[in-house]
């Protein structure tokens, strides 16, 4: 217990505001920002405000003529009033004795709980002190926590790939920019360089880090620049073991997720976590076609697997059929044709016009695409030369299969988007610190 007489400043340990259910009737120092009243509440008594940290938000009272603007960043000491079961729920208040303004905020913040995304989203430093934005990077960071974790007790290797790239096979859908004398692309995918590290003999590799889309569509689940999860294994027997250690992480990195902050969650989204069971459904995309065409959808690939991938309606339909069928949030979609894919993804079988590659779709949403890679030189040239792509540009990514390279395959998420669909949020630009689409490049 402190003496309220020699109490000042910075002489006692900062407290949290979650801290503060087992220090009931002591002396605390809380530091965080005043909380403006939401659109639909009461006019704040006289003396009276909401202190919000990073944990929480406490009760304040404090002499009316110290009350700074809404928004302001305080350091504030006082008693803690409430009793000891506040921690489980009953409200807890901070009598305040000092109170310091550390930066003081204008009148008027520019930001509300009406304002519209776009408007937070300009203010996108104030829009981050909501709890529940707060909470999506919380969750972000426990994700990637999780799957490091996983694929450290794996012994895979941490990657980081150069972003700065001299072109590839499709250039223009690249980010181009100046680079002194020359024209250099921004990476749209670590993709081969992380075959480049099959070549190299690194066997299981990761890397999670920025990428760069040329995407002119702005929509609620597309991004310019996004954060990617990119996984490649050597010495598989085809895609499916690439499929079956994917769901294994993923189950273990919700699982951690539900764990740590499955109530938060409940109670500031409205759901439930829920832990996906192995192994997930999977469907041919003839087969995806079939269902959603059954389910009133129009187009579509043929029966023979020949066709255009699923449109969203497409996906959201397969989503519900899987949902209603299964029990299942998760779907594999496999066999694409191979003219729908990287020219460097493996052919099903000699002659076949389709690929082994894959999606994953969570609740009807794209999340992950992957595919086992063709790793012989000799039928990788012919893979490119069949489908036109020019050899000089990728000339480098070809002489990595050169000297022998094993049999290996990968996939890559989108990380805001599996932070979308596990969250049930609307749009990627919630589960993104500072997203940027064709129409966005600030703050």
């Amino acid at each position: 217990m402190h003496d309220p007489e020699i109490v000042a400043l910075g002489q006692i340990p900062r407290y949290t505001v979650a801290d503060l259910g087992d220090e009931v009737g002591r002396i605390v120092r809380v530091c965080g920002w005043l909380q403006p009243a939401g659109p639909a509440a009461e006019p704040e008594p006289a003396g009276s405000g909401t202190l919000a940290d990073r944990t929480g938000a406490v009760r304040l009272t404090m002499p009316s003529d110290a009350v700074p603007n809404p928004g302001s960043a305080v350091e504030v000491v006082g008693t803690v009033v409430g009793t000891v079961a506040a921690a489980a729920g009953q409200s807890l208040e901070l009598i305040v004795d000092r109170l310091s303004v550390a930066g003081p905020a204008e009148p008027d913040l520019p930001v509300s709980a009406a304002s519209t995304q776009a408007e937070r989203l300009d203010w996108r430093h104030l829009d981050l002190r909501r709890p529940g934005a707060q909470l999506i990077l919380r969750v972000q960071t426990t994700l990637e926590q999780a799957l490091r974790a996983a694929w450290a007790e794996e012994d895979f290797i941490e990657i980081h790939s150069p972003k700065l790239i001299p072109t590839g096979p499709r250039p223009q859908e690249l980010f181009d920019l100046r680079y002194f004398e020359r024209t250099a692309w921004l990476a749209q995918s670590p993709q081969f360089y992380k075959q480049m590290a099959m070549a190299a003999g690194l066997d299981r590799v990761f890397e999670i880090g920025p990428v760069f889309r040329y995407e002119p569509a702005v929509s609620p689940v597309h991004a310019t620049e996004f954060t990617s999860v990119d996984v490649e294994l050597a010495w598989i027997d085809s895609e499916a073991d690439v499929m079956a250690a994917a769901e294994l992480w993923l189950r273990a990195a919700i699982d951690a997720v539900a764990r740590r902050h499955g109530d938060d969650i409940a109670a500031l989204f409205g759901i439930r976590v829920a832990v996906p069971v192995v192994p997930f459904p999977r469907y041919t995309l003839s087969q995806a076609w079939e269902i959603a065409r059954t389910a009133g959808h129009d187009g579509g690939g043929g029966d023979s697997g020949e066709g255009d991938d699923l449109d969203r309606d497409g996906e959201c339909l397969l989503g519900r059929h899987v949902a209603d069928r299964h029990g299942h949030q998760f779907v594999w979609v496999t066999d694409y044709p191979e003219s729908a894919r990287p020219f460097f993804h493996m052919r099903s079988a000699e002659g076949s016009s389709l690929s082994r590659s894959f999606d994953l779709l969570w609740n009807g949403i794209e999340v992950a695409s992957g595919a086992q890679r063709e790793h012989r030189h000799d039928r990788l040239l012919d893979q490119a030369r069949s489908r036109h792509v020019p050899l000089d540009p990728i000339h480098r990514f070809l002489d990595f299969f050169r000297y022998g390279c094993p049999p290996h395959g990968g996939l890559g998420f989108g990380l805001s988007r599996l932070l979308m669909c596990l969250l049930g949020l609307p749009d990627i630009r919630e589960a993104t610190l500072l997203p940027r689409d064709r129409e966005r490049m600030t703050p």
